[in-house]
């Protein structure tokens, strides 16, 4: 943090210019006053932005990236428990035809929850959401008996999920849209005229 001179603000280390006033870290003032108005109100719309997405933004748009945080922390919590209702339902419901309608019906709402974050996470990754069709390979593998099948997809599963939970997106914009860490330097970027 540094302290501007003209008006004592605190000032974030990552910004050159007071938010407040206009002066660089230097003491000097703003040259153009109305430049300076503009970008302080693009900061103010940003700030707005910075905040993380909502659980629903993530939950139910395909749209966007969501880095490996927002995803452990706010995703992925949703479907473990989705995970451990389904797996109590499996061992203390006797009637099999209840079992199987719940299951069916736990499926149904969690596919699309599952289906846009997993697409969120390729897009950081600079992947298509298409490949999560692969997952199906080992269920046709299956249906079909053609082991090959079964066996590449099931290696391509674990390699997807590997890519999806544990490796970092792609820095900087790609695609898909803005690195979802890199907000706060991008506006610093601009807002100095880099």
């Amino acid at each position: 943090m540094w302290k501007c001179k003209q008006c004592n603000e605190e000032i974030e280390n990552t910004f050159d210019v007071c938010w407040n006033c206009g002066t660089s870290k230097e003491g000097t003032a703003s040259k153009n006053i109305d430049e300076f108005k503009k970008a302080k109100e693009e900061i103010a719309e940003e700030i707005k932005h910075l905040k993380r997405k909502s659980i629903g933004e993530i939950l139910f748009s395909f749209k966007g990236r969501i880095c490996r945080s927002e995803y452990w922390v706010k995703a992925f919590p949703i479907l473990f428990v989705y995970h451990i209702l389904v797996w109590l339902i499996v061992n203390t419901e006797t009637n099999l035809v209840r079992r199987g309608i719940s299951i069916l019906l736990f499926s149904l709402i969690s596919l699309w929850p599952s289906l846009a974050v997993s697409t969120k996470r390729l897009h950081d990754r600079n992947r298509s959401g298409l490949l999560l069709s692969t997952l199906l390979l080992p269920v046709l593998g299956i249906i079909f008996e053609i082991r090959l099948i079964t066996f590449f997809g099931i290696i391509f599963c674990i390699w997807l999920i590997i890519e999806m939970w544990f490796l970092k997106g792609t820095e900087g914009e790609n695609r898909y849209g803005p690195d979802p860490l890199n907000k706060l330097e991008d506006l610093n970027l601009s807002i100095n005229g880099e």
